[in-house]
């Protein structure tokens, strides 16, 4: 599991009711059995902060992590990730028998893992789960009597999924008694504080006034005032405006101002692979050489925009989904079609891996092209269907259903299904 010990400040502020009631939740999971709580708030406020405080800080107990994709929402992505690791093994979702023995099979895995100890495991972006996901976390609810293990699922409020699916799981959550930790913005001290430590363990200076800039600013999100900073650092003072509003966009013209054109334009073409990108398929659709793009990739390192991903060489990821999104927007669709045709066309023959037909649905509906995205959304719909992720199949037909689609039997057998 990934802890991107760079991206925050290094001292936890702030937060320490909530992480105390984290705690509490944990201990009482490890007395009681299974329990869930979901951490909310709008994008930047500290959910992962907080989450990765709480896993740092649980002692001997194990943790594993899995994260909701918004790009692709193959089923059961995340607690696929979360078995690979219970496993030791890559884990394979079943394609045959029957879809309750496969249910069962996952609370089964789960306890077998929690007989070796407390554990935690913990979701990221729930707002982008898919339904498969949804309903598997609702079985799991009913189904993990005695078992210590608790369930954090991280979820932002101003992305918050919609559709029957969520809104069956919230109805569980609801019944089940899961807690909700609600994350407010910082107090001013609060901003300060990290904006102090931020520059203490950096031995650097700003005046007082940056300083109080940069707390009204952030309006108390983190991840804005830690923006704020890194800007600040690099340029010695803010040239943002003080009644501006404040965006990830504004603070990204600032962050790029040390990035030649050309880079910046390879931070985009990252940004269009996802939060996790592979250095060679980078190379592969921009032509830069592997050695050239490490060397870009370390600076990137260095001003905190990317994170290595110990887990996997030559695999990196950004510090957050928003600066992630902001790049990405950034590219005109006019541009943006052709490379997801050109990351298509290179992904098309790994089509193997489970999540790919998702994937490869994505890119090529991004391109479109209203052939492939077609055959690939049937494609990620079949793969959900044999895996019982049925709303998720309901989608990928639909979604195959809206490019234009030729009348006939083909079509017709779309509909039937």
């Amino acid at each position: 599991m990934l802890l991107p010990a760079t991206v925050y400040s290094e001292d936890f502020i702030g937060r320490r009711e909530e992480l105390a009631f984290l705690r509490e939740e944990f201990h009482s999971a490890c007395d009681r059995g299974p329990r869930f709580v979901t951490i909310e708030g709008e994008a930047g406020i500290g959910k992962s902060r907080l989450l990765q405080e709480l896993l740092k800080t649980s002692g001997k107990s194990a943790s594993v992590c899995g994260a909701c994709l918004e790009r692709i929402q193959s089923p059961y992505l995340p607690l696929t990730e979360v078995l690979e690791q219970i496993e030791g093994r890559r884990s394979r979702i079943p394609n045959a028998g029957k879809k309750w023995e496969f249910f069962n099979a996952v609370p089964a895995a789960v306890a077998r893992h929690a007989a070796r100890g407390p554990q935690i495991i913990a979701i990221e972006d729930l707002q982008w789960a898919d339904g498969g996901t949804l309903e598997l976390l609702t079985f799991l609810m009913s189904r993990l009597a005695g078992v210590p293990v608790l369930f954090v699922l991280t979820m932002r409020v101003d992305a918050r999924a919609a559709g029957s699916a969520f809104t069956a799981f919230r109805s569980a959550a609801s019944r089940a008694r899961c807690s909700t930790v609600q994350l407010r913005p910082l107090r001013r001290n609060d901003v300060r504080n990290l904006v102090q430590q931020m520059l203490r363990r950096r031995r650097l200076w700003l005046s007082s006034e940056t300083v109080s800039q940069i707390e009204a600013l952030a309006e108390g999100n983190p991840l804005f005032a830690e923006e704020l900073v890194r800007v600040a650092m690099e340029t010695g003072e803010l040239t943002l405006q003080r009644r501006m509003p404040l965006s990830l966009a504004a603070l990204l013209d600032e962050r790029l101002e040390v990035f030649d054109q050309a880079e910046r334009d390879l931070l985009i073409r990252a940004a269009i692979l996802g939060d996790v990108f592979n250095v060679t398929l980078l190379s592969s659709i921009t032509g830069v050489a592997t050695e050239r793009l490490l060397q870009f990739i370390q600076r990137c390192v260095e001003c905190d925009l990317l994170l290595e991903d110990q887990a996997a060489p030559l695999r990196f990821r950004f510090k957050h989904g928003l600066i992630r999104k902001a790049l990405a927007d950034r590219l005109v669709v006019a541009l943006a079609a052709p490379l997801h045709e050109q990351i298509a066309i290179t992904i098309e023959p790994l089509a193997g891996d489970a999540a790919r037909p998702a994937e490869l649905a994505y890119h090529w509906s991004a391109a479109r092209n209203a052939e492939k995205a077609r055959y690939w959304n049937e494609r990620a719909a079949e793969h959900a269907w044999s895996v019982y992720a049925y709303r998720d199949a309901i989608r990928f037909y639909s979604e195959a259903l809206r490019w234009d689609y030729p009348a006939g039997a083909s079509r017709a057998q779309v509909y039937e299904r």
